[in-house]
């Protein structure tokens, strides 16, 4: 294998509009396009770290030699881990504004700014990128579009949040939501769980258009990659979800239990039997659909209860941080 050259970064000048934003990239095996990703982020004069999801091949190599820091992962986790990361990372270093872009060339360092005018303008703690508020969808390919389209509209109904564009990977918080937010979830369902998350913790998401590259093919089958974020939507309803997750099927059962006791009594009026099978059907599907209700609301208040010890808690530890810094100062 050929040596890497010495490490020879450019050197560019960071602008006080640019102090306080750190830009992070998710990587993992991205060595064809980490090089030109990093030195676009550098080219605006923002701070760049790449997040390295157990690569494989030479992306640590040319991302360090690019001018990024890089933090590794000890083995590939999926790009939600490589996410919590650069949130670790950001409330560590007490950032103000965290962007995540990926490291594949599809998105143009050039519209960080675009990202960070909303966040700037206090008009929103989360600003995510959008490849339909544009003609940028014309570039995407048919299938991709697609599928894009249907996990849009499944994670919309899911999370009870409206987007244009829910796989985006290009985003922007700011420091109240990089405090705030604690992903849960594994692989590649993290776009979903920002969404979820943004109205779980009422932040503010804004959406601004974006443009797309595509110079490769997808590095996964899109159909295997769509069924994967389905299992994470779902995985995401029953955690922050759940009167959504238990009480749609439970209502159903319901449904279909009074249903089939219209049916037996109808039968019996009419000709003076019982049927007993359809009978007995009738009792145990309204027996489950109230047991699933009834679990659905109790989840429901216990999630409540949680979500409020759990914003006490990043309060009293945002109190103790700021106490600190003002006995440093």
């Amino acid at each position: 294998m050929t040596a890497i050259a010495p490490r020879l970064v450019p050197v560019f000048e960071q602008r006080a509009e640019t102090d306080g934003v750190l830009v992070a990239i998710p990587a993992y095996n991205e060595e064809r396009f980490i090089g030109s990703v990093i030195h676009g982020v550098l080219m605006e004069g923002f701070e760049c770290l790449v997040i390295d999801d157990g690569s494989t091949d030479r992306t640590v190599e040319i991302a360090r030699a690019a001018g990024a820091t890089v933090e590794r992962l000890d083995q590939n986790g999926g790009k939600s881990s490589a996410v919590r990361r650069a949130l670790q990372v950001a409330r560590r270093r007490g950032v103000n504004i965290l962007v995540l872009m990926d490291g594949d060339w599809q998105h143009d360092p050039r519209e960080i700014e675009t990202l960070l005018q909303p966040l700037r303008a206090g008009e929103a703690e989360i600003v995510s990128g959008s490849r339909f508020l544009t003609s940028a969808r014309r570039q995407i390919p048919s299938v991709r579009g697609i599928g894009l389209r249907v996990l849009t509209a499944m994670s919309n109904l899911a999370s009870g949040h409206r987007v244009t564009d829910s796989q985006t990977g290009f985003h922007a918080f700011s420091r109240k939501a990089i405090r705030a937010m604690r992903l849960r979830s594994n692989g590649f369902s993290v776009e979903v769980e920002v969404q979820f998350l943004s109205r779980a913790l009422s932040l503010r998401h804004f959406e601004v258009p974006i443009s797309a590259r595509y110079e490769d093919g997808p590095k996964r089958n899109v159909f295997g990659q769509g069924a994967r974020v389905l299992d994470g939507i779902i995985r995401l309803v029953a955690h922050y979800r759940p009167l959504l997750f238990f009480g749609v099927p439970s209502m159903g059962l319901l449904v279909l239990g009074g249903v089939l006791g219209v049916a037996v009594i109808d039968i019996y009026q009419g000709g003076g039997q019982l049927a007993f099978g359809y009978a007995l059907l009738s009792v145990m599907l309204v027996i489950l659909g109230a047991i699933g209700m009834f679990a659905g609301l109790v989840l429901h208040v216990l999630r409540g209860i949680y979500l409020g010890l759990e914003h006490q808690l990043h309060a009293m530890s945002h109190a103790i941080e700021e106490s600190t810094a003002t006995k440093d100062r």
